[in-house]
């Protein structure tokens, strides 16, 4: 695997990689610091996959909780969490803390994920299909 480079501004907390000037920001911290190793505030793609997998297809869905399943206002379980079902989006809770955020309604993918340890990831889709004169 091919390890990124870069630093993180000490400002915004932005990424950059092959600039000297903060992408998120715009600051320029003069001598580049040394690149940040490992990214340690970084979330691994498989992580995500992981959670986005449980999402889309939940193990052993029910609408029933069976013993050991998480307690609480939840539409339906899963092994290893629960939903709960808004007018609008659904919400998974993890057994290990995780929780997931998807909005239902939106014409666009919209996803939050918040782990126990405090990261944050936020998946939205930006653009869709073309839409095709005279259809």
């Amino acid at each position: 695997m091919v390890q990124e480079t870069g630093w993180i501004c000490p400002k915004c907390g932005q990424f950059n990689a092959l600039t000297h000037v903060c992408a998120g920001c715009g600051m320029r911290p003069g001598r580049v610091p040394e690149a940040t190793e490992p990214l340690q505030q970084r979330v691994h793609e498989d992580k995500i996959a992981r959670v986005l997998n449980l999402i889309a297809h939940p193990p052993n869905f029910r609408i029933r909780p069976i013993e050991g399943d998480l307690a609480g206002d939840f539409n339906a379980w899963f092994d290893g969490g629960a939903i709960h079902i808004d007018t609008g989006s659904k919400r998974y809770f993890f057994t290990d803390q995780t929780k997931v955020w998807v909005s239902a309604t939106a014409s666009w993918l919209w996803i939050q994920i918040k782990f126990p340890g405090g990261e944050q990831v936020d998946i939205r889709q930006v653009k869709g299909p073309e839409q095709r004169k005279g259809r």
